[in-house]
């Protein structure tokens, strides 16, 4: 199990600085973003899978424009 952090949440958002709707469906909170959302969720336990999931969404994104960026940069 994993407890949600503040920091771990901020380390794992967009260049954009939000987050997915994947990332938000990860670590049970509900879509879209609405106001205290953070701190409804820090402190909660989510699984190993979870964790895996929420820290992916974001790296297969980034890879995604990176991919694009090669192709067409």
């Amino acid at each position: 199990m994993f407890t949600i952090t503040e920091i771990w949440i901020e380390q794992h958002r967009s260049d954009r600085g939000g987050w997915t709707k994947d990332q938000c469906a990860a670590i049970g909170v509900a879509w879209p973003l609405v106001q205290g959302w953070k701190r409804a969720a820090v402190g909660r336990q989510i699984s190993d899978a979870a964790k895996d999931r929420f820290e992916m969404a974001m790296r297969s994104r980034q890879a995604r424009a990176t991919a694009t960026l090669d192709l067409f940069g």
